[in-house]
């Protein structure tokens, strides 16, 4: 989808040559427009500013982070990602929640409030999954100023773990504990090849 929206030569050509990919890419039109998403909308001041494959950048304490984005579309008081996948999407409340707590999906709406400044409520996160094998379907995920503070805890975490890694692994409490731990070599048997 990604590459048919950026007019990559020869999409036109692939498509063709597969038509059940042609067939589920015109799907995944049509349930854009279901959802009143022009995909190949212009910016024009009716339709929302669209932005293709584009990177942003966050740093966290010393570690920078970033995420590419497939499409953005930003109005004027809201956002709306979308991430292109061929992986089928199971869009029943489980997989739903499982999407909902992948640390991928939580990044990109993450990344995306920092670097844009948005409200972490004006941000949705719509995954297409697009290929031959079954429908195309759509998953939109929300985001809000709770979860955001979460993230942000837990990268803060990590990158705190990561500074001092010594930190991260919990330690024996006592001397007899840790020695439950240790291996000595001398008393594991040698064996001939």
């Amino acid at each position: 989808m990604q590459q048919v929206l950026m007019e990559i030569p020869g999409c036109e050509h692939f498509l063709r040559r597969n038509p059940a990919l042609q067939k589920q890419v015109l799907r995944a039109i049509a349930i854009a427009e279901t959802h009143r998403v022009n995909l190949f909308a212009t910016n024009n001041p009716n339709q929302p500013v669209r932005r293709l494959h584009e990177r942003k950048w966050v740093r966290i304490g010393e570690v920078l982070l970033s995420h590419i984005y497939d499409l953005i579309l930003h109005y004027e008081q809201s956002a709306n990602i979308l991430d292109w996948t061929t992986n089928a999407i199971d869009n029943r409340p489980v997989g739903v929640f499982a999407l909902e707590k992948s640390w991928k999906s939580r990044l990109a709406r993450f990344l995306f409030a920092e670097s844009e400044g948005c409200e972490p409520d004006s941000i949705t996160l719509s995954i297409w999954s697009v290929h031959d094998q079954s429908p195309s379907t759509v998953v939109t995920l929300s985001w809000d100023a709770d979860r955001h503070g979460e993230m942000r805890t837990d990268l803060e975490r990590i990158v705190g773990q990561m500074k001092n890694p010594e930190k991260a692994v919990s330690k024996p409490d006592n001397q007899a504990s840790a020695d439950a731990y240790r291996i000595n070599l001398d008393e594991i048997p040698e064996i001939s090849v």
